[in-house]
């Protein structure tokens, strides 16, 4: 795949179909029939289903479920950011893990996101734009996070600290990223379920304590 340094035009309609309800059509019935022809995956993980069911919803239905899965990335990164990260029990949680987990957050959106690049793919952004932005804005936070905790590997409470500053630092470029996907699929106007929630959580987004 070519690299794509600029945001391509989505089709004129897709803003107007991504309104349209989550039409599955014939999603389920050749999602069995690849599983029969390919043998059953019983580790076959959410993100792969997603991904293939994405790869099957009729072209017309496909900006819909973007908008869907986008909107359940958005949520969840809004808490992550609105939290200043993991937030934990200071009685129970082990900080070590707890900072280990800083790392694994852009895999958990990459469950709902992959299916998006998948749909994206299919019609709006061949050359996966969407997907190089996210890549390129995950190596730079997992790099950040690396330097950090290298740096107080002996001292959790400051290993802990040290990565909510990466997070801080980080939290402009990936809402930078959200809010472009959100416009391409026209779901700017849309107030209600997860990006209603994700733009409340954007409103408690401080991170004045770690600097």
């Amino acid at each position: 795949m070519s690299k794509s340094t600029t945001r391509p035009n989505p089709p004129h309609d897709y803003a107007e179909r991504a309104r349209l309800p989550l039409v599955r059509g014939d999603a389920d019935v050749v999602a069995v029939a690849v599983e029969r022809i390919l043998g059953a995956r019983p580790d076959l993980t959410v993100r792969q289903r997603r991904a293939t069911e994405m790869m099957c919803f009729p072209l017309k239905n496909v900006p819909s479920w973007i908008r869907h899965h986008a909107g359940e990335a958005w949520s969840s990164f809004g808490l992550f950011a609105a939290q200043g990260g993991i937030e934990y029990c200071r009685e129970s949680d082990n900080l070590d893990h707890v900072c280990d987990r800083f790392a694994k957050m852009p895999e958990h959106w990459l469950d709902r996101l992959e299916a998006c690049f998948v749909g994206l793919e299919r019609e709006a952004d061949p050359e996966g734009f969407f997907r190089q932005w996210y890549a390129a804005i995950t190596r730079r936070y997992l790099r950040s996070l690396a330097i950090a905790q290298s740096s107080s590997l002996s001292d959790s409470k400051s290993r802990h600290l040290l990565c909510r500053k990466v997070l801080a630092e980080a939290v402009p470029s990936f809402a930078q990223f959200f809010d472009s996907l959100r416009d391409f699929v026209g779901a700017g106007h849309v107030v209600g379920g997860r990006w209603r929630q994700g733009d409340e959580y954007r409103k408690d987004w401080s991170f004045e304590s770690v600097h």
